[in-house]
């Protein structure tokens, strides 16, 4: 089934919960087996605990306990919730998300569950800080638009971690086509800090992307047509084989593309 065919069998299926009045179950699959998730805040995925496994498998062999895990555009928390639940009480998540209504039920999902580790900011990510127009309703794929229906607050990421003090070991960044804008504003992250990068493309903006981060000597793995998974090169790991990456190597140099 498309992208676009799985899309649209969870907006039914969404509406469906809502008309039969379906609200908090349990997740049943997967790393968020049994917590706790509000049926219709998002697609169905989310809720079976089986959302985008291309990159909840990469995740889910990076993040360690006490690991620190940035969400950027975290939506209404899934990756929140899932990075919660592998780095522990001695970790730390910190999301991103501009928007009121995804922000509100984020929270409901972290304090139904009981993360005392996650750190909720309610702002975008751009090249500077500022306050910009946004486009999207609560629960949807919402982004910078210059007719946008709501205002929200920018910053970079140099200046959260500068002005927090806390920096990622991982981050994951899903924008809605603000990527190059996000990057741009995190030039001390990517040179100085060197966090591994999970990125999903959009807008066509993939080789930019892709400059971007190589500039920073970056290695590139291609998850999926739109989701990239870089490494700084001196994370790169030994294969265990010449032939037979160890199952950890997840950095490729860049002809592999």
């Amino acid at each position: 089934m498309s992208i676009k065919l799985r899309e649209r069998a969870g907006i039914v299926v969404m509406r469906a919960g809502r008309a039969f009045g379906i609200g908090t179950i349990r997740i049943p699959f997967g790393v968020l087996r049994g917590k706790k998730w509000q049926f219709t805040s998002s697609i169905p995925s989310c809720a079976f605990g089986t959302y985008e496994q291309h990159i909840a498998t990469r995740l889910q062999g990076r993040l360690k306990a006490g690991s620190v895990f940035f969400d950027i555009g975290a939506n209404v928390g899934y990756y929140t919730l899932f990075a919660s639940t592998l780095v522990g009480d001695s970790g730390r998540v910190i999301s991103f998300e501009p928007e009121p209504g995804n922000m509100q039920m984020l929270v409901e999902h972290t304090t139904i569950n009981k993360c005392i580790n996650v750190i909720p900011v309610q702002k975008a990510l751009s090249d500077a800080p500022g306050i910009v127009r946004f486009d999207g309703t609560a629960h949807t794929m919402c982004k910078f638009s210059d007719d946008g229906n709501i205002e929200v607050e920018c910053t970079t990421l140099d200046t959260f971690i500068q002005d927090s003090g806390i920096s990622p070991d991982i981050l994951k960044m899903d924008v809605e086509g603000a990527e190059v804008k996000a990057l741009h504003g995190a030039d001390s992250c990517l040179s100085e800090i060197r966090p591994e990068i999970v990125l999903s493309v959009h807008d066509g903006l993939l080789d930019e992307c892709l400059g971007i981060l190589s500039g920073y000597d970056y290695s590139i793995e291609q998850l999926s047509p739109d989701d990239l998974y870089r490494a700084p090169l001196e994370k790169k790991l030994v294969p265990r084989h010449p032939q037979m990456p160890d199952k950890g190597a997840i950095v490729l140099p860049m002809h592999h593309l």
